[in-house]
């Protein structure tokens, strides 16, 4: 098992808590539960809803969504990525299939835990833009591309 200061150092660096300040980390690293995954284990699935937020700390993720005629891959998420976030965020089902192509560890932070945290600690709630913010990006650049081809 990892340590508290451990817990608190990978928080510093995820896009998520990494303008959180020191108390709030250790608030919120005494919450977390590690989660192991095997490769090929479906995480989060798409049109149910997630109890919280994982924080992989090793392993990759395939983010996928079905769509008419099949489906596409939307992102790989890796150490340091979140998943989850959305469907809590939003109290409602999840958008994608995320399953662990490798061998998956990550910190969960169940839903409820977050939601208080954002009420308490609104420089989470900047780390949480900024990380659906760029994966909005990112699946917009995705687009342009492939309607450019």
């Amino acid at each position: 098992m990892t340590s508290m200061i451990e817990r608190v150092l990978f928080l510093k660096e995820t896009n998520v808590f990494m303008e959180v300040d020191m108390p709030t980390l250790v608030h919120v690293a005494e919450r977390l539960e590690l989660r192991r995954h095997e490769a090929g284990e479906v995480v989060v699935r798409q049109g149910e809803p997630t109890t919280g937020v994982t924080l992989i700390t090793s392993g990759r993720v395939a983010v996928t969504q079905a769509r008419a005629g099949g489906t596409a891959r939307i992102a790989t998420l890796g150490p340091g990525d979140s998943l989850g976030e959305m469907s809590v965020l939003n109290d409602a089902p999840a958008t994608a299939d995320c399953a662990a192509e490798t061998a998956l560890t990550g910190w969960f932070l169940p839903g409820r835990v977050l939601s208080g945290l954002l009420h308490q600690h609104p420089r989470l709630g900047v780390g949480l833009l900024r990380v659906l913010s760029q994966r909005l990006a990112a699946t917009t650049e995705r687009v342009g591309e492939e309607v450019g081809r």
